[in-house]
């Protein structure tokens, strides 16, 4: 009997966010322009929004922002567009990834306080007890 209940239960909590679901709004085009227009106006622009991102390092999500302010043709994209090259000439490393992720540093690229003619060691999740002695014995 209280597998039952648990049953309708379930079934009618599913169906119930399924309607619920169907209220939100599937894209942007169904919400009116005046709403979205009202709903942003205390809010930064894509330019000021992407200079924001590039003071945090975050140059992919800048790029983006670009790429959509450049589509709209807005009148300060020159700016972020100055920011993001100026960013990727600095620090073009991090543009493959779009963020700095320290994990990844040490996947990818050597440590630059070591001798380059010293050869690098294998990274320390190929090396662990078990598993480097799998490597080295392949």
């Amino acid at each position: 009997m209280a597998r039952w209940l648990t049953a309708v239960f379930c079934a009618v909590l599913g169906l119930a966010l399924v309607g619920l679901g169907l209220l939100v709004p599937a894209h942007l085009r169904a919400v009116e322009a005046h709403v979205l227009r009202v709903a942003g106006r205390k809010t930064p622009s894509v330019v000021q929004e992407g200079m924001a991102l590039l003071r945090e390092r975050r140059v992919g999500p800048a790029q983006l922002l670009l790429k959509a302010a450049n589509e709209l043709s807005l009148p300060d994209r020159g700016i972020l567009e100055t920011g993001v090259k100026e960013f990727t000439a600095l620090v073009p490393k991090v543009v493959a990834w779009g963020v700095p992720d320290m994990r990844v540093d040490t996947l990818f690229w050597a440590d630059t306080r070591l001798s380059n003619s010293v050869p690098q060691p294998s990274p320390k999740w190929c090396c662990g007890s078990r598993t480097g002695e799998s490597c080295l014995r392949t």
